[in-house]
């Protein structure tokens, strides 16, 4: 039987294995009413933190002014005179927080829709449809750790994963061979390293790695060294990730992509590419052409311009210059001789 009513704000129970924070929480040794409002203020729906932080403020300004909870969250009644929080963890913190601050307002009710059975099956639907495919997004490594669980944990069939959240079979499955690679490879590099824990933003990266392994397998590389790319900052902005193709098939762009990162190897491949076009494009250019070309070139020098290579003597554009002056010179002093 489901109900809408108000509930005591002290008789509901934060969820901790909720999966938009879960990763959050098993940092900490041991659960407390702190712990949870930390994580929720880190566990929006952004990848970065302050960005997060700030969302939970907003939403905490925006029930404030309006005396209350405009959505009704999701509650199942566990017969003992509590109530687990499946939705709206968020929303019951800051009900407490501005109870605790004597905030204008009534904060000890709230509006709450109340399951009095509800199955673990059904409880991971209603997470599906809110987050998955609903407007208040997890961070995407959420997701795939979520629907990781559902697959290798629950052994929810994928069949069920899909009619719930929608999209395909191959959209599914990235995300858990994503969260899957991240754990394996970047959690051990991040931790030897010393860090406090992991940065969970690179999770895009992982995702991305899932339409590149091939080719880090044909350049001799592993799931070990793209991790290491990762860590090491090598691969940002993360859509660089798809690049990696390209990259390793060029030795120089492969070396600068490990001394510099993947942006300048890219950067390298455009000049490369650019230099190669305008050699042949100049190339196949008639004496005509060229002179045409470089005339009105010079013509549209700026007055700093023409100070900066003037005053220059050793710039390239200078020595260049003073080549083809000296060409043209030798070709005029041929014609005269005939």
């Amino acid at each position: 039987m489901v109900a809408v009513k108000l509930v005591d704000i002290n008789r509901i129970v934060l969820d901790t294995e909720n999966p938009r924070i879960k990763h959050f929480m098993e940092m900490y040794d041991e659960v407390t009413d702190v712990a949870m409002k930390l994580a929720l203020g880190a566990g929006g729906d952004s990848d970065d933190e302050a960005t997060a932080q700030d969302k939970y403020r907003q939403l905490k300004r925006a029930i404030k002014e309006t005396g209350g909870v405009v959505q009704p969250i999701i509650l199942k009644d566990d017969n003992d005179g509590t109530y687990l929080c499946i939705e709206g963890n968020t929303r019951v913190a800051i009900y407490r927080e501005l109870g605790e601050e004597s905030a204008p307002g009534d904060w000890n009710q709230i509006l709450a829709i109340v399951h009095d059975e509800l199955t673990e099956q059904q409880a991971h639907e209603i997470r599906l449809q809110v987050h998955l495919v609903g407007p208040r997004s997890w961070t995407p490594y959420a997701k795939g750790k979520y629907l990781y669980e559902l697959w290798h944990q629950d052994k929810m069939p994928m069949t069920e994963i899909l009619r719930v959240c929608g999209g395909t079979e191959k959209a599914v499955q990235t995300e858990i061979a994503a969260f899957e690679d991240m754990e394996s490879y970047y959690r051990p590099v991040a931790e030897a390293d010393g860090s406090e824990m992991f940065d969970y933003s690179r999770f895009s990266a992982f995702r991305e790695l899932q339409r590149v392994k091939n080719s880090i397998y044909e350049a001799g590389k592993s799931e070990q060294d793209f991790a290491e790319w990762v860590h090491k900052g090598l691969l940002r902005p993360q859509e660089r990730v798809r690049d990696l193709p390209q990259i390793l098939k060029d030795t120089e762009a492969t070396r600068i992509l490990l001394k510099s990162g993947a942006k300048e190897a890219v950067r390298y491949l455009i000049l490369k590419e650019s230099e190669s076009e305008s050699v042949t494009s100049l190339r196949d250019a008639s004496i005509v052409e060229l002179a045409a070309a470089l005339r009105r070139r010079v013509e549209r020098l700026s007055f700093d311009e023409s100070v900066q290579i003037a005053t220059s003597p050793v710039s390239p554009e200078m020595l260049e210059l003073d080549a083809l002056r000296r060409s043209i010179d030798t070709l005029a002093e041929t014609a005269e001789e005939e």
